[in-house]
């Protein structure tokens, strides 16, 4: 019924009303407790991040309630992530190499 709105611009004031809040609260718990700060996992994924948001939704539309279709779809969505955040990592900085190279190649 909610989502028969969500071209409205009201639904999207809404929805900021509701997220805005609870993603400061999250970010602020996250940074004053230590044991999130010390945690592998979430460094890991704040790592990814970003390959996360883009992977996923890939995946979104096959998902269904299932148990093993979700840990199957975190487990794909995480392997994914990490091989294009490998990837970026290696073409990034085989890109800035290469930039340098030709900067002090110009000088001469």
């Amino acid at each position: 019924m909610v989502r028969i709105h969500e071209d409205d611009y009201i639904y999207n004031i809404v929805q900021c009303g509701i997220k805005l809040p609870l993603g400061v609260f999250v970010m602020t718990a996250f940074s004053l407790l230590s044991f999130f700060q010390q945690s592998r996992f979430l460094i890991f994924t704040g790592n990814i991040s970003y390959e996360l948001y883009l992977v996923h939704m890939k995946f979104l539309p096959i998902l269904t309630p299932r148990a093993w279709d979700i840990i199957l779809f975190f487990i794909l969505s995480f392997v994914i992530s990490y091989i294009f955040y490998k990837l970026n990592k290696t073409v990034t900085k085989q890109f800035w190499l290469f930039h340098t190279n030709c900067k002090s190649n110009q000088g001469n």
